[in-house]
């Protein structure tokens, strides 16, 4: 029979607190979490992409070019 150890046997009453993984940031940008924090009064940032929507060419064609 296995031996029991010599000690007092205490219970550990300290409180056990669980953690859920942190939201992932493809689930942040969904359209219904970015409400629901808005909803609860949750800090949201917004930032337009730099030269976002705008498809511009870098340049014009040479006005003064001619064909050799």
């Amino acid at each position: 029979m296995p031996t029991r150890t010599t000690g007092a046997i205490a219970q550990d009453w300290e409180p056990v607190v669980l953690h859920k993984s942190k939201p992932k940031a493809q689930d942040l940008r969904n359209p219904k979490a970015v409400n629901q924090a808005l909803r609860t009064g949750a800090e949201v940032l917004t930032v337009k992409k730099f030269d976002a929507g705008s498809n511009k060419k870098t340049a014009g064609p040479v006005v003064y070019a001619r064909k050799l």
